[in-house]
């Protein structure tokens, strides 16, 4: 009787078995085979191994050595896009002024308020500006007449102006603070800054609290304060906190997304490029970078993408000049200029993620003449 195996089949079709598996082995050897050959760059062409299998070995020249090695792609990385603002012209601001305060309401909407013009002095006008239909209209005036003060929107949705001076002469130095409700259009006084002063510097930060920074009469006395004060709209108070490293006044200051602030600029006996950051939770002060121009009244805003922008601005004349900084690398970088030159003027970052640049006074800088009703617009691109 014939030997049969476990499968109930003959000594024949074990052998078949066999040779059909060591043909499966030899298949995935070469095949393992072939994934090192095509890693070290060597070319390989499909071949049977009439046993239904298909396996790739590698090509050899007539002379047997290997034909040369195929070049290497490299991958080039994409560059980091850059967020480079384009300009555009708005319609003007129907009252021509520099050394204004100016906030978006948090409704899509932007105020111009107070400032002043040699032609008109010291100015309560208000005046509202509509981005998606590039329109104006007036607002109920500020009950108090001033100039260079300063201007911020709460999370409350009021606008605080807080601050400034009358000209002619830059002065008195005002306490004054007094809230704007733009549901309303409606004015009301609130307990007064403890430090009076123009020229200042107004952030809304965070943690629900204004901050007063720096500021002076004026600067070409080289009387620029390092005092800062924070209001809290909650209460109606105000507090002192650690004095600025650097008394300064016509500073521009903006909140960066990790909840520090940031002064850039200013001046006292000279225009400074000087750039400090503030931590309202350590109430600390920490030197930066310094701004590559240097600049008094000047406009610094945060934008939607985390940097900010240090825009226009006065040394020796009015500057169309905006460099951007980055807090978390500690850098700055030279952007597309303004259209216009100006010194004194309004800046605020939108809600509509564009930054708008309003007013101001120019040529040189000198509030004597050249006051603009000037509006332009920054988108960030890409």
């Amino acid at each position: 009787m014939e030997e049969r195996w476990a499968g109930g089949h003959d000594e024949r079709d074990r052998r078949g078995f066999r040779r059909g598996a060591w043909a499966a082995i030899i298949v995935l050897s070469l095949s393992a085979a072939l994934i090192l050959l095509g890693e070290q760059g060597i070319a390989a062409q499909l071949v049977s191994d009439g046993l239904g299998f298909r396996s790739y070995l590698p090509v050899v020249a007539r002379d047997g050595r290997p034909p040369p090695t195929p070049p290497q792609v490299l991958f080039t990385p994409t560059p980091t896009p850059v967020s480079d603002p384009v300009w555009a012209t708005r319609s003007n601001m129907p009252t021509g002024r520099g050394g204004m305060g100016v906030a978006d309401g948090g409704n899509r909407k932007i105020y111009a308020i107070g400032g002043g013009n040699y032609g008109q002095g010291r100015q309560a006008t208000v005046e509202e500006y509509d981005p998606e239909t590039d329109t104006w209209r007036a607002r109920a005036p500020m009950p108090t007449a001033r100039s260079n003060l300063a201007a911020v929107a709460a999370a409350n949705g009021k606008i605080y102006a807080i601050g400034g001076c009358c000209p002619p002469g830059y002065g008195p130095h005002l306490t004054t603070v007094e809230e704007y409700d733009p549901a309303t259009d409606a004015w009301r006084p609130r307990a007064p800054m403890p430090s009076g002063r123009s020229l200042l510097a107004l952030v809304a930060a965070s943690d629900g609290k204004i901050y007063a920074i720096g500021g002076c009469c004026d600067i070409r006395q080289g009387t620029g304060l390092p005092t800062v004060e924070a209001y809290d709209p909650a209460t109606d108070t105000w507090e002192r906190r650690l004095i600025m490293p650097t008394g300064r006044g016509g500073p521009g200051a903006a909140e960066a997304p990790n909840g520090k602030i940031y002064v850039i600029g200013g001046g006292s006996s000279v225009d400074l490029p000087t750039v400090e950051e503030y931590d309202p939770v350590r109430n600390a002060w920490v030197t930066r970078a310094s701004m590559p121009t240097a600049r008094s009244v000047l406009g610094v805003v945060t934008a939607s993408n985390g940097k900010l922008y240090a825009i226009g601005g006065y040394r020796g004349g009015a500057l169309a000049t905006a460099e951007e900084y980055d807090p978390v690398a500690n850098t700055w970088a030279t952007r597309t200029s303004m259209p216009t030159a100006r010194a004194g003027l309004g800046l605020v970052a939108a809600s509509n993620g564009k930054i708008y640049a309003i007013g101001g006074y120019a040529p040189g800088g000198e509030p004597s003449r050249g006051y603009l009703a000037t509006v332009e617009e920054a988108t960030m691109r890409p």
